[in-house]
């Protein structure tokens, strides 16, 4: 693991947050570091910390009465995204399909936030072969992508993602793939 003197700082920052939020009893404030902590765990391949990040930022959610929120719904979103990267794409499609309901009662349609839960969630029900409805997803992901400003770049990345979908998914898919993968680099040429 190469880690540059920045990253460790900015991750020893990280935990001793959460240690000092918890000292302090400011349970919001761990609920922040914890999510912060979900997406460090990922990017070092810490499964078994990771995890435990993702536990305790629900129970946060739970003893702090935070469920129903946009915020609860973006510690759900992180949480879904590591429990994925770990291989439990299934446990995680709850948290997913909760984020979703939420998100839908309180952002406007064409909020950017959609179309990071689609992708994601698109990838955890191609990880379950949930083909047809990973397809869904990633096309609603697109469409919201679309409408948002510099939205490019995560469409492209929408794309790729749509791609390997097809690769997984698809018998004699070679135009859908290239399809996809024409889309994507337009995007990153613009």
């Amino acid at each position: 693991l190469e880690v540059d003197g920045h990253h460790t700082v900015e991750d020893v920052g990280i935990v001793a947050g959460q240690a000092f939020a918890r000292a302090l009893g400011d349970k919001r404030g761990e609920l922040s570091m914890v999510s912060e902590l979900m997406g460090f765990y990922r990017k070092i391949n810490e499964k078994e910390k990771g995890l435990e990040s993702v536990s305790r930022g629900i129970k946060l959610i739970d003893e702090l009465d935070l469920r129903g929120t946009v915020s609860a719904a973006t510690v759900y979103l992180n949480a879904a995204t590591t429990m994925k990267a770990f291989g439990k794409a299934e446990e995680a499609l709850p948290l997913y399909e909760e984020t979703e309901n939420v998100y839908l009662a309180h952002l406007a349609p064409d909020d950017a936030r959609f179309g990071g839960l689609y992708n994601n969630y698109a990838l955890a029900l191609t990880d379950v072969k949930r083909f047809d409805e990973a397809e869904r997803m990633y096309k609603k992901a697109l469409d919201v992508m679309q409408k948002i400003e510099h939205g490019e770049a995560d469409a492209a990345i929408t794309y790729v993602n749509m791609a390997h979908l097809y690769e997984t998914w698809k018998e004699e898919s070679e135009d859908l793939i290239s399809a996809c993968m024409d889309r994507a680099r337009e995007l990153l040429d613009t």
